[in-house]
This record gives structure tokens, C-alpha cells and sequence, in this order.
């Protein structure tokens, strides 16, 4: 852990400071800036908060949902062309991903294009912290998703769902492919996790002073998260940027920890099992064109697009 004067926040590499941080309540999740006083964190709101989106995110949930979006990714991968190359993210992933993300949120079909560029502008957003002009966009995207649908989880769940997921399941499948291992790897969802998660980092603001692993952050001061970092730690996942499809890395760091852990885990894990699956049956001897570009920002890493081959050599 060190403190970044330019960033004017303390930068948290390591697993272990990651994962206190995650789980210490006084470090309260803002955006990048961080401005203002720092509050107090309302335990009873975040709590409600979490007991509407499990409610709604329930075990029978998930199987519903399951039924649905299974065939579909059959449906869109097996209507993928055999003879050409095919972009796994614009052809698959992400118009997959946007149909689960209408489904759960329980959205209008015809509405899915105008609330896809809204959850895009939040998740460009996200991926470039410190630019002004896509967090003013981001504001204004967040109140006219909130106006669309029905509640803030449902919100969160869209953008995570379309935009989030997407870039995921681009980085897993490079993964699979590159590393040798196609459809008998595709139940390694916890590894994939761990080695091909978009997230880098996330921002907290100290509500009180606390301390994380010996060092301490002062009440109003910001901390930066890095969860790509914490989940290549070589003192807690040993030869950590080798990919290992054995490896019991289910304690990784992709979904947070203690009270800040992502809600909606079970669900992205779901589809992200599904779509992997499907991938793994259409596309798990498929070769990659050429060199892959990279959307990359300060909080975010993954493929802008994945081109394959079936049969093909690189």
C-alpha cells in the first residue's frame, strides 16, 4: 500500500489489503473523485437495499431465467457462420448478454438499444474514472435508467448483464482458446474469474479512520482498490498470471468481500457458465485471427473484439 500524491489516494495492490478493505464497513464505495464530506455510512438503507435484490435474485430465479437464456446462446452460436470469421464479442457475447440483461431486468424488447447506450455510457465511465465528460454522462445515463426501470438493483444488474459481462466472457474465451483448452475447460468459471476479470479497480472513502494491514487511512481520504492486482498476487495464488483450470481460486476478489460483495454474484455466474458453455461446444477447437485489440482503462482491461477461426491456425 502506498499513497499516490498525483491520485491523491492511498493505491491497495496486494490481496491481503484488498480483501480488508473490501470487508472494512467504513470505507464507503464513490466514485473515482470522491468529493465532499465523507458521511456516514446508512447500514439500514444498504441492507434493504441487499434483501431486495436477493428477493428478486432468488435460487427459483436463476433456474427461470436458466431455462430461458440456455437456448438461446445455443441458438446464437449454432446460427454463427462456419465458413468465416466471426467476432465472439459483437456476434455472441454481447447481444447474448444484452438479451439476458432485458430478461432479468424485466425491460421492454423494443426498449433494449436506447438502454444499452445508457448502461454503455455508465460503464465507460466506470472504466475511465478520472475523464469529467463521461462521468457528467454517466450522471445523466444512471437517473434515465433509474427513470426506465423498476429498481436500483435492477439497474446495477443491466449495466453489469450488458456491459460488464460481455467483456468477461471475451477475456475468458482468449483465455480457453490461447492456453490450449477448449469446452473441457469451460467449468473452470472461478479461475476465468480470477485470471480474466475487466475490473482493475474500485474506489472507497475512508467514513472514519480505519487501518488495512498496519497502515492508516484517515477520514475523508480515498483509497483505489486494485482488484486486477490483488487477484495476481503471487503471496496468495502461487505462479499467479499462469492460468491453472485446477487452481481453487474461488476466494478471489472479482465480487468484492463482506458487506460490499456484489449481490448479484450467483446471477453472473450463472451466465457467464451458460455463455461459456455454449462457447465452449461451438467454438472450443477455434483458432484466433491476428492480434487482439484491448479496451483499456485505468479501472478496466479487455478484449474489444475476438476474432476466430474454426479449424484455423493463428
Amino acid at each position: 500500500m502506498h499513497f499516490d500524491p498525483a491520485l491523491n489516494a492511498w493505491v491497495l495492490t496486494t490481496y491481503a489489503e484488498v480483501n480488508a478493505a473490501l470487508r472494512e464497513k467504513q470505507l464507503s464505495a464513490v466514485s473515482a473523485r470522491g468529493d465532499g464530506d465523507p458521511g456516514t455510512f446508512d447500514e439500514v438503507a444498504h441492507e434493504r437495499f441487499r434483501e431486495q435484490a436477493r428477493a428478486s435474485l432468488s435460487a427459483e430465479k436463476l433456474a427461470e431465467w436458466r431455462v430461458v437464456i440456455e437456448p438461446l446462446a445455443r441458438r446464437m452460436v449454432d446460427a454463427l457462420p462456419a465458413s468465416q470469421d466471426v467476432d465472439l464479442v459483437s456476434e455472441f457475447a454481447e447481444p447474448w448478454c444484452l438479451a439476458v440483461a432485458v430478461l432479468v431486468a424485466g425491460a421492454r424488447a423494443e426498449d433494449a438499444g436506447r438502454l444499452s447506450e445508457l448502461a454503455r455510457a455508465v460503464f465507460l465511465a466506470a472504466a475511465e474514472p478520472f475523464d469529467s465528460a463521461l462521468q457528467a454522462a454517466s450522471a445523466a445515463a444512471t437517473v434515465d435508467l433509474a427513470r426506465r426501470l423498476t429498481a436500483a438493483f435492477e439497474v446495477q444488474a443491466f449495466v453489469a448483464l450488458s456491459q460488464a459481462l460481455p467483456s468477461f466472457l471475451g477475456h475468458a474465451w482468449l483465455t480457453l482458446l490461447t492456453h490450449g483448452r477448449g469446452a473441457e475447460s469451460a467449468n473452470s468459471m472461478e479461475e476465468l474469474l480470477r485470471f480474466a476479470t475487466p475490473s482493475r479497480a474500485q474506489f472507497r472513502r475512508a467514513l472514519e479512520d480505519v487501518e488495512i494491514c498496519g497502515t492508516k487511512i484517515e477520514r475523508g481520504q480515498r483509497a483505489i482498490l486494485m482488484l486486477a492486482a490483488a487477484n495476481r498476487d503471487a503471496a496468495e495464488f502461487a505462479d499467479p498470471d499462469r492460468f491453472d483450470p485446477k487452481r481453487a481460486a474461488s476466494h478471489h476478489v472479482v465480487f468484492g468481500a463482506g458487506a460490499h460483495a456484489c449481490v448479484g454474484a450467483a446471477l453472473v455466474r450463472m451466465a457467464a457458465d451458460v455463455a461459456t458453455d455454449a462457447f465452449g461446444t461451438g467454438f472450443g477447437g477455434a483458432r484466433v485471427v491476428g492480434e487482439v485489440a484491448w479496451r483499456e482503462g485505468f479501472a478496466l482491461r479487455a478484449p474489444a473484439a475476438l476474432w476466430v477461426r474454426r479449424g484455423a491456425t493463428r
